[in-house]
């Protein structure tokens, strides 16, 4: 079998910790997604090592679908990114062994991790800007935007329909600060948003906040960001069971919904319809970067 070495992380790692490996590193954005494919469409049994952060994963888990090789190989993360959400959802014990994992299939894409639309969104586009300040990264820069996005008007109107794991259907059309579907526990650098979620068990963790005022935003937040807004039985924790909505759903259409985040990537959509893509792909989270 043969092995190949993709580095897209910010700072190449000082060890590459595969042996007999051709070792690649990316040039330009986008590189990583092409290269991933070149190699699954002539060596389709090889064995693939991408080092990077949560992006890296994002494009490697989509290439490796658009090639048609996903029930063939496993994909080896090497997590070298400032946020590293993705590999917190595997515990040590859990490392450098082959999972097989759902995706949030939504429209012609995939996410591993979760679609934000709202404010989290709005936090994701401002914390791009941030890190171009080298003094905060990873969940610094993140936890910035939160603040600086305070400061600006909070809320929108969305129109969904949901799916839920019955199969019940309801439609929902009002003005809300946050949505939120996870198939992974966080993001933000270690916000753990969704903490009942689990990456193969076949449903999303679907989540909404209704527009409140910004005081009581920041008392959920500091919540939210430990995820002790969801209890452990699915229940909402007495103190914000008033502005938030959650449940396991297996889809999620939205209308003219504009801006979304998926893994910190941003994209825009009139129509988005999201759903869960049973284990899609297999995965296995090297040891983390120190």
């Amino acid at each position: 079998m043969n092995r190949y070495v993709i580095i897209n992380a910010p700072k190449t790692p000082s060890v590459i910790d595969v042996e007999d490996a051709r070792v690649f590193k990316t040039e330009y954005a986008g590189h990583a997604v092409e290269m991933i494919r070149e190699i699954c469409a002539s060596d389709p049994s090889a064995e693939i090592h991408v080092y990077g952060g949560d992006g890296s994963v994002f494009e490697s888990i989509n290439a490796l679908m658009a090639s048609g090789c996903s029930e063939k190989m496993v994909m080896y993360i090497h997590p070298f990114g400032t946020g590293n959400d993705f590999a917190r959802n595997f515990s040590e014990d859990e490392h450098n062994q082959a999972h097989t994992i759902d995706l949030i299939r939504f429209n012609e894409k995939y996410a591993v991790n979760e679609i934000n639309i709202g404010f989290d969104c709005d936090v994701v586009c401002l914390t791009q800007k941030v890190k171009k300040c080298k003094i905060f990264k990873g969940s610094a820069a993140y936890m910035v935007s939160v603040f600086l996005s305070l400061l600006k008007p909070m809320g929108k109107k969305m129109s969904l329909t949901v799916t839920d794991e019955n199969g019940n259907t309801e439609a929902i059309s009002s003005k809300l600060l946050l949505c939120l579907v996870a198939n992974g526990g966080y993001y933000g650098g270690g916000f753990k948003c969704a903490p009942r979620a689990e990456l193969n068990d076949g449903l999303l963790e679907f989540l909404t906040v209704k527009k409140i005022s910004r005081f009581k935003f920041l008392t959920f937040f500091l919540g939210y960001r430990k995820g002790k807004h969801i209890l452990s039985d699915g229940t909402l924790h007495h103190k914000y069971a008033s502005f938030l909505n959650y449940k396991r759903v297996k889809s999620v259409v939205f209308h003219n919904i504009g801006n979304i985040c998926a893994d910190g990537e941003i994209f825009s959509y009139d129509e988005l319809s999201v759903s869960v893509e049973e284990k899609a792909v297999r995965v296995c989270v090297m040891n983390q970067a120190k």
